[in-house]
């Protein structure tokens, strides 16, 4: 697939996905303070659990979800562990957040907001946020401005 094809699905798919409240950022220069103005949950952890959708399930909207286990709390309830949907298409996860898989091998600083009952992550501050410096730094921001919460 093109990457002009891919980018148009993207944007289409988040256009629909998103409604009335945008639920994806622009993949430019994402800072720390769009993605916290953006976020309705931020917090630090590890993937427990991931459940990956049937491909096989022709054409509906499907969610890969991952369990976090929280370890700090920076916005948002403070709960011990966290669901995350990333959207994907089951046919093949090439939208929004099915872009961006949570590495279950490292931590992560995550940034979702609330959608229809589920917390999303947007694929474009994930991807800033999954890069060691830049998440360390976020980190360390995080914690002078925002005092962390232990996870529930």
């Amino acid at each position: 697939m093109s990457r002009r094809l891919a980018g148009a699905i993207l944007l289409c798919v988040c256009a629909v996905a998103g409604g009335q409240r945008a639920v994806a950022l622009s993949c430019g220069n994402v800072t720390l303070e769009s993605a916290l103005g953006h976020a309705d949950v931020v917090f630090h952890g590890w993937v427990a659990r991931m459940e990956v959708p049937d491909p096989r399930a022709p054409g509906q909207q499907a969610y890969i979800l991952h369990e976090f286990r929280v370890w700090e709390v920076f916005k948002g309830p403070a709960r011990d562990r966290m669901e995350i949907a990333t959207p994907g298409i089951a046919n093949g996860p090439l939208i929004a957040g099915a872009q961006y898989a949570f590495d279950p091998l490292k931590p992560a600083l995550v940034f979702a907001r609330e959608y229809q009952g589920r917390l999303l992550a947007d694929s474009c501050v994930q991807e800033a946020a999954g890069k060691g410096d830049v998440r360390q730094r976020w980190l360390e921001r995080l914690r002078q401005d925002r005092p962390p919460r232990n996870g529930g």
